[in-house]
């Protein structure tokens, strides 16, 4: 199975490879600067409101009764997107920005996309979950084509109109894929059993409240820095450079697919956390030669993909990508690790490392791109993630 996880993951890869060289063809690097400000704006939505949320019920899903589970879940989940309804169509109101009333749909798709596909994964249905990866990769470059390049929406309001539409699709997609393999597997007999749901998302969402806004600094901030110091053209040449070398998390993808039901058996069998070191080192070494092979051959060979993947027009993006790469080698060896972390409830952990790595992409960034410009964002990235999977890899081995 990880073989076909991971050859569905080239597949993956190719189409956002071909949708970022659309990107560079068809938008100019200003609109895409301006479309990276806001995604990071609704990055941060997610990560705060839904993303914890869907955590907490996976983690639930494994000790509690599965009916009343979803029932309860799906209720917070409700009131969440009701609130970034009224929130979003009141900002967007008030500033006249109607590319703002487009992260609505986008975010709420992207939820329950997750959601669902998270479900899939945790059942072992690798089949589903890989085919409806395929499917929204490729539905993005399809969605591309028709809207950007036919339609004329060559600018920021184009790409949101096509991640709203997408999200939305492929989530009534996994929803309903996720709704068939939920009926076929009845409740697991605990009917009787009661469980603290509204304690357990508390105790287990708080810590990854704050957690997202620190993850979000690490992975977004630099942006504004850009912005603040350099011009929204110089965010788009790094948004984009940034976008091909994070591609490293589709490498990634697969491991951590396998791996995440192996660990989270362990706990539905009361095993303890260290019971899963072995495991969880063994795939990280595999994945981690494979990765650095990667981006060593990227940097060696960057002009040459950068002419491939990119155009001339966002030539600056060309050395960024290889060095995001090599960032990612580190932050998805992270995500490997923490694997053990989310299962096993340990989000504390998870949100000190995170303080740690935010404190030092803004600092890295605050020094570095006044001298440096988009390399010194990069040089940043690095560093960060670096000090960050160190850190982590401590953590991981003393539980």
């Amino acid at each position: 199975m990880l073989g076909v996880l991971l050859s569905v993951q080239v597949i993956v890869a190719l189409a956002g490879l071909a949708y970022g060289k659309l990107t560079a063809l068809y938008i100019p690097p200003d609109e895409f600067g301006t479309y990276s400000l806001l995604f990071a704006v609704m990055t941060l939505v997610h990560t705060t409101f839904i993303a914890p949320c869907i955590q907490s019920f996976k983690s639930t899903l494994a000790v509690a009764n599965p009916q009343h589970t979803l029932r309860f879940y799906s209720q917070v989940l409700g009131g969440l997107y009701l609130l970034i309804v009224v929130v979003g169509s009141g900002w967007g109101w008030f500033t006249q920005n109607h590319t703002v009333i487009l992260l609505i749909p986008a975010v709420i798709g992207q939820g329950l996309y997750a959601l669902s596909n998270d479900y899939l994964n945790l059942t072992a249905r690798h089949r589903f979950f890989a085919l409806l990866q395929v499917l929204y990769a490729m539905g993005n470059v399809l969605l591309f084509w028709v809207l950007v390049v036919q339609a004329g929406q060559r600018n920021a309001t184009g790409l949101w109109i096509n991640l709203a539409i997408l999200n939305l699709l492929l989530a009534g997609l996994a929803l309903w894929t996720a709704r068939r393999v939920w009926r076929a597997n009845p409740s697991s007999g605990k009917e009787g059993e009661a469980y603290p749901y509204l304690r357990n998302l508390i105790r287990y969402s708080a810590p990854l409240l704050g957690l997202a806004f620190f993850n979000w600094i690490v992975n977004y901030a630099d942006r504004y820095l850009i912005g603040y110091f350099l011009t929204k053209a110089e965010v788009g040449y790094y948004s984009t450079g940034y976008s091909v070398g994070s591609r490293m998390l589709l490498l990634a993808a697969p491991f951590t697919a396998q791996l995440t039901p192996l660990v989270f058996q362990a706990r539905s069998q009361q095993k303890a956390a260290s019971s899963v070191n072995k495991t969880v080192i063994a795939y990280l070494k595999i994945y981690g030669l494979l990765a650095a092979t990667a981006c060593f051959v990227f940097f060696v060979l960057h002009d040459w993909f950068g002419s491939v993947l990119l155009s001339e027009q966002y030539r600056p993006a060309f050395l960024i990508a290889p060095m995001i790469a090599g960032g990612y080698l580190f932050l998805t060896g992270i995500h490997l690790l923490e694997v053990k972390f989310y299962v096993y409830g340990y989000t504390k952990l998870i949100l000190f490392h995170n303080v740690i790595g935010a404190f030092l992409n803004l600092v890295f960034g605050w020094f570095f791109i006044p001298y440096f410009g988009i390399i010194g964002a990069a040089m940043a990235t690095i560093l960060c993630f670096m000090i960050q999977f160190c850190i982590v890899l401590y953590l991981f081995l003393k539980k």
